[in-house]
């Protein structure tokens, strides 16, 4: 929406009137003729007056002798020519200043083309969706005036800030949110996963209820971190990690949704689309993870052979989500990240943010797995409805104490006989599979 309304501005704006009547400002570099009164525009006098301030700065230019500026090339001038008495009786230093915008919008000239370590044109222009009609259009014009290139390579515009009902703040209304308060009760972290919690293109909500949704999404994600970092403590990378041709249907599915997650947040960051950023993490944490893989795993880990192939491959594969998922998340919840490095055992930098952004081999890309625990998935969360209305009518503790029989047909009964660690998926003690309709 910001592409269609910045053009839509530029072709529909009027005329601009790029001088003001103003004290303060950056003079319009043209001399006025004491009689009779004309405009003398000549590029080599404005260059004098550019060099007059750049030496000695604005004053300089008020307080110099503009008829030595002047020189002679009034004489042939157009409106010499047109008018006897121009120029005759001395020039004077022009009172109207450039419109501000005109100011910023040659900051391509001003600043990137100037100053060392910056470049033409700037990797992105970022403000507010007010400056469609503003920087961004003066920017633009300016720039393809002079240029004939926009002085940008990605434009970037966002919203503002709301309260919890749509209302922009003010102290009047009571509705303010400061930052600092934020901070102090629940860190940084929390303002920064806030920025990326919506789409950012459009007026942002801030108000308790967003702040404390935040909290609770910063706190399931610390937590699982907290259990990640818990399960891989007596693992090794360089001698205890196990080949991915060896894992177990489950761990090999969890890197592929990790190899997905990994594609989709890059894209989601090349585009800066942060709020996708935060959902997908969000969603892996809650769904894949502690849903789904970590509720699967805890028997492993606690009760396997602890150098066993299975239990390794749990742990090389929490091990590799830990790593990554430390990285795709940095930008956003850089404490934590850093905070999780501290603690992740191998050869590493000095800091996370030292090293570069994941990139997951092909190798776990396996669609076809995946569309097998896709029905999986589905199986497991009607065999868990049936468990907890058991659990309910206290019919059974654990999961662990029930017997399952799954009927089903189709694709769906080959890749539950097919599935060798069917019973662990579905955290019961024994599993039967029959042909039949689906129950």
């Amino acid at each position: 929406w910001g592409r269609a309304r910045f053009v839509s501005m530029m072709e529909n704006r009027p005329d601009w009137c790029v001088s003001r009547q103003r004290i303060w400002g950056v003079p319009f570099p043209i001399l006025t003729c004491n009689a009779p009164g004309e405009p003398f525009p000549d590029i080599d006098v404005m260059n004098k007056i550019a060099e007059v301030i750049e030496k000695g700065g604005i004053e300089a230019y008020y307080l110099c002798d503009v008829n030595q500026l002047a020189g002679d090339a009034w004489k042939n001038s157009e409106a010499a020519k047109k008018n006897p008495k121009f120029g005759t009786e001395g020039f004077r230093c022009g009172r109207d200043i450039l419109d501000v915008w005109y100011d910023s919008g040659v900051c391509h000239a001003a600043v990137q083309k100037k100053r060392e370590g910056m470049g033409f044109p700037a990797d992105i222009y970022l403000e507010g969706s007010d400056q469609h009609r503003g920087w961004f259009n003066t920017s633009m014009l300016s720039s393809m005036a002079t240029n004939g290139v926009a002085p940008f390579k990605a434009l970037l515009t966002h919203g503002f800030v709301v309260d919890g009902q749509g209302r922009k703040q003010s102290k009047s209304l009571g509705n303010v949110i400061d930052p600092n308060e934020v901070t102090s009760k629940s860190g940084a972290e929390i303002i920064r996963l806030w920025t990326a919690y919506e789409d950012y293109g459009k007026d942002v909500s801030c108000g308790k209820d967003e702040l404390d949704r935040v909290t609770e999404t910063y706190r399931r994600i610390r937590n699982t971190m907290r259990f990640l970092l818990g399960a891989v403590n007596d693992f090794d990378p360089a001698k205890d990690k196990i080949a991915y041709e060896q894992m177990t249907e489950i761990d090999q599915w969890a890197l592929h949704e990790l190899y997905e997650l990994t594609e989709k947040v890059s894209q989601a960051y090349e585009s800066y689309e942060f709020y996708k950023v935060y959902h997908l993490l969000n969603n892996f944490f809650t769904v894949d993870l502690s849903a789904t893989y970590l509720d699967v795993l805890k028997d492993r880990l606690y009760t396997w052979k602890p150098n066993g192939n299975p239990r390794r491959g749990a742990q090389t594969v929490l091990h590799t989500i830990t790593d990554y998922v430390i990285r795709m998340m940095a930008p956003i919840l850089s404490f934590l990240a850093e905070e999780v490095y501290t603690y992740v055992k191998g050869d590493k930098a000095e800091s996370v943010f030292l090293l570069d952004f994941p990139e997951a081999p092909m190798q776990w890309n396996n669609p076809a797995l995946s569309q097998k625990f896709t029905g999986l998935l589905k199986a497991r969360g009607d065999v868990q409805k049936v468990l907890e209305n058991l659990r309910a009518q206290k019919t059974i503790g654990a999961s662990l104490e029930a017997s399952v029989k799954i009927k089903a047909e189709g694709d769906l009964i080959k890749d539950l006989k097919s599935f060798k660690d069917l019973r662990e998926f579905l955290i019961v003690s024994k599993v039967e599979v029959e042909m039949g309709p689906y129950e």
